[in-house]
């Protein structure tokens, strides 16, 4: 071998020991990644058991179950998901639970896994980091959460309730819970308590599947300061106050309620006589009290979709339960007017709405109103925040009505956005009561612009007026209807144009571009 060849030869067994070296280097950087990445997927399925840490079954062990399923929340690093499965079984809690970020609690399909609460404490909620409050990435899903039977009421309590507590006085825009998942659960408030379901201050919520039922003076759902939130596909029954009430700030430009394909079935049935009750008492005189079945209260409700829901209330003949319980405990002679009654969409201190394909079934003889329309008026630091109704538009809606009605469509304060109805179809099969001029729509205070189109009215009894204009005088000014346009609205199948009032203009022709 020559010396050149030899030289040749050290270089290949350098370059040998190169590639060696960087071989292994590669393998043990394999290991290493792999090691990680395991970890990571340890610590991304950290999964447990909760029959590990509270015992089914035993309604004595509440107090002890309460204890350690919240000592365990405690101990959870909120920084990383866990899932908590639930067997089979009945699980006593004295107390609140309270969950961090990044825990998702499940229980089998069949939702044979109960969360029953020996108080009427507020039944679930979220667990904020210490010197924070925010919260994100909660889960509930095929689980029954109710109160016990026997359970001593109090009515502050939601059964289930995330974010931050209703306080009247905070008028501040904030969210402290980011992605919330109620998902296939059961929430049964059995009569006690305030909501079966509330949300305080929630941003990117799916609320879906659910039935709730039972909830006590309060709302099945009830929304306030929420943000990009979906309501869909539930089922909700004997309601106190409104089946989902957006109360206020809710929504916003880019960040819509939407509530779609829920079945909503006798609001009103416990809170119009307790309304009653302490304002009597106190020697105040007693409004009306005409909650929704779906219903804005506002201010500062925008960007609403109500969309194909289902909404059915009362029974023939018969009056809104809280009346009967009133009379019954209070005698006709100081009940001698009803003041308690069922409505089936109230739009109150909202604006950009749509509300498109939904049926509203209201029956008795304590019906106010299918469709209700109004501002809001709160004070914020002696200043009021005013939401009037604008941009509304009702279209494709069945609305039926079987029994005594006030208004049939009430409507105050609408603003230059208008509000339209189109090729809705009503029925009433009934008559008009304590209605002057028994008017379909009637405008109750100013409002600027009214567009009606290709709606059918099918009404056997009186009809006067499709549009009424209130008499009544607010600061000196008359009521008036500013733009009223309206083409092919039909009255049993026949033109209706018959209005009256102080409308400003009028355009029989009016033909909705949209």
């Amino acid at each position: 071998m020559t010396h050149g060849s030899s030289g040749e030869w050290h270089d290949i067994q350098k370059i040998g020991r190169m590639f060696c070296l960087k071989k292994l280097l590669f393998l043990l950087i394999v290991v290493v990644f792999c090691t990680v990445g395991h970890q990571r997927i340890q610590a991304e399925t950290n999964e447990l058991d909760m029959s590990e840490y509270v015992t089914a079954n035993n309604k004595g062990l509440a107090d002890q179950n309460a204890y350690n399923l919240n000592d365990l929340m405690r101990k959870l690093d909120s920084s990383k998901p866990t899932t908590i499965y639930v067997p089979k079984g009945d699980f006593y809690f004295s107390q609140t639970l309270a969950i961090p970020s990044n825990v998702t609690i499940i229980g089998e399909e069949n939702r044979d896994a109960a969360f029953i609460f020996t108080k009427v404490v507020t039944g679930i909620t979220n667990r904020f980091p210490a010197n924070e409050m925010r919260a994100s990435a909660i889960r509930l899903e095929n689980l029954k959460i109710s109160y016990m039977d026997d359970a001593v009421d109090q009515k502050a309590s939601s059964l289930v309730s995330f974010g931050t507590a209703y306080d009247e006085t905070n008028y501040e825009d904030y969210q402290v819970i980011d992605t919330l998942t109620i998902k296939n659960c059961v929430i049964d408030a059995k009569k006690k308590g305030s909501s079966a379901l509330y949300l305080g201050r929630v941003a990117n919520a799916t609320v879906s599947g659910n039935t709730i039922q039972n909830s006590g003076l309060q709302n099945g759902i009830g929304l306030e300061f929420c943000k990009n939130i979906r309501i869909y596909d539930n089922e909700l029954t004997n309601l106190g106050r409104s089946g989902i009430q957006m109360y206020r700030f809710n929504g916003g430009e880019n960040e819509p309620i939407l509530i779609e394909n829920n079945r909503i079935t006798n609001w009103m049935q416990r809170y119009g006589y307790e309304h009653f009750k302490m304002k009597y008492e106190a020697g105040i005189p007693v409004d009306v009290m005409n909650d929704a079945g779906i219903d804005s209260y506002g201010p500062k409700n925008e960007n609403l979709i109500i969309k194909n829901n289902i909404l059915t209330a009362g029974r023939v003949n018969s009056y809104n339960p809280n009346n009967t319980k009133i009379i019954a405990d209070y005698g006709e002679e100081i009940y001698k007017e009803h003041v308690i009654f069922f409505t089936g969409i109230r739009l109150c201190g909202v604006k950009d709405v749509v509300v498109t394909g939904n049926e509203v079934d209201l029956k008795g003889r304590d019906i106010f109103t299918l469709v209700y329309i109004n501002s809001r008026e709160k004070e914020k630091d002696g200043a009021p925040i005013v939401t009037k109704p604008g941009n509304i538009t009702l279209e494709q809606n069945t609305f039926r009505a079987e029994g005594n009605i006030r208004y049939p469509v009430r409507i105050f304060e609408g603003e230059k956005t208008g509000i339209t109805f189109t090729n809705n179809q009503f029925g009433v099969d009934g008559k008009l009561v304590d209605n002057g001029y028994f008017a379909f729509f009637t405008v109750s205070s100013t409002t600027e612009k009214l567009h009606l189109i290709g709606n059918k009215i099918d009404m056997t009894t009186r009809l006067d007026y499709l549009v009424s204009v209130s008499d009544n005088e607010y600061g000196g000014q008359k009521v008036k209807l500013a733009e009223l346009g309206m083409t092919l609205n039909t009255w049993n199948g026949d033109l209706i144009q018959a209005v009256r009032g102080n409308i400003e203009s009028l355009d029989n022709t009016f033909f909705f571009a949209g």
